[in-house]
């Protein structure tokens, strides 16, 4: 009655409480989604539930039930999967991942995000990178000014729970602004094309950095990605010509538009992952009718990058170039094969 089109069951794993259990995914949760869902069937079929739970991706993806519980879960996997990918310079994991992925039921959908008010959960990281690796993407968020948040494990000894720090800042490079803001617009290139709803956190939208004041007042690392902006500071930061800030809030409303008007991005759209080298993670989407194709590039090297294996685009674009909806122009690859500008992010358009 009071408008709500989205219902966010927030830590939902939790509902119920039973002695003697951890209380986490009990049977009797799954039960209230899904009289809840029945109950919305009736009275609103229009609202999306959307659930809460930053647990490894098979725990995750049991909220969907067998497409008799939440409409939407978040892709938990995605945030820290790829900024190690982009940090290290590496797809290989990404693209295995993403080609492993069980789709969702019928109407069912991933919300692939990058950032929220809460910290980069790396318990989806279980089971997908070497335990070493989430180390060392934890060491480097630390190296960059951000913090780590510790939970304690049944032997007693610590293991990296989230990585606190905004997902610019943690994609930052110290001796270039312009290439960490060419790393960052990658990451969030992906988000936004892979299969499912893309959600863009505030502070990513007006390209925040750390608020590092923010936790020294408070004294909770999550504040470092929780700045409160005063209205005018807000408005003078992303007006300021040629600011971080301002490129990137520009980029997304350009981005977002052309992203609205392609029909290969519809959630239930059809996506193919491709193989076209371990430092470039690529995929087709293709629309419901089958007629409009995107394919999707993403270079995670901070150098040029020659894509391997031309095939999947070949047959495609036999006029050996394509409409890139990010830019709005044209490329061309002839001969001479295409090479991917540093983190570079192309959405090739067959229409």
């Amino acid at each position: 009655a009071l408008g709500c089109r989205v219902l966010r069951l927030d830590a939902v794993a939790f509902l119920w409480k039973k002695v003697g259990t951890n209380c986490q995914h009990l049977p009797e949760t799954h039960q209230i989604i899904k009289l809840i869902r029945n109950f919305l069937e009736i009275v609103a079929p229009e609202v999306v539930i959307l659930t809460e739970t930053n647990v490894p991706h098979t725990e995750n993806v049991s909220y969907f039930g067998k497409g008799d519980e939440a409409h939407a879960v978040y892709q938990f996997s995605l945030p820290p999967l790829l900024l190690h990918g982009l940090l290290s310079g590496t797809a290989k994991h990404l693209t295995r991942w993403a080609n492993e992925i069980a789709p969702p039921p019928k109407g069912c959908y991933f919300l692939n995000f990058t950032a929220s008010h809460d910290g980069i959960g790396v318990r989806p990281l279980e089971g997908i990178l070497p335990h070493k690796e989430i180390i060392q993407l934890a060491d480097q968020i630390r190296e960059k000014g951000g913090f780590v948040s510790m939970r304690k494990l049944e032997d007693g000894t610590e293991s990296p729970y989230e990585l606190n720090a905004t997902y610019l800042s943690a994609l930052s490079d110290p001796l270039d602004e312009s290439l960490g803001m060419s790393r960052f617009l990658c990451s969030q290139a992906v988000a936004m094309a892979m299969k499912g709803i893309p959600a863009i956190y505030f502070h990513s939208l007006c390209g925040t950095v750390n608020n590092l004041d923010g936790v020294k007042e408070s004294g909770q690392n999550r504040t470092i990605n929780r700045k409160k902006w005063e209205l005018n500071e807000l408005e003078s930061t992303l007006l300021e010509e040629d600011g971080q800030s301002a490129k990137i809030f520009e980029w997304y409303a350009r981005t977002l538009l052309r992203r609205s008007g392609c029909p290969a991005f519809h959630p239930e759209a059809a996506q193919n992952i491709l193989n076209l080298g371990s430092t470039i993670f690529s995929f087709e989407r293709k629309s419901l009718d089958g007629t409009v194709s995107v394919f999707c590039l993403f270079n995670f090297l901070p150098t040029e990058n020659p894509v391997e294996s031309m095939e999947p685009l070949l047959d495609s674009f036999p006029d050996d170039k394509a409409r890139d909806l990010i830019s709005g122009g044209e490329v061309e690859w002839g001969n001479t094969g295409l090479c991917l500008r540093p983190y570079q992010a192309l959405w090739l358009s067959t229409s």
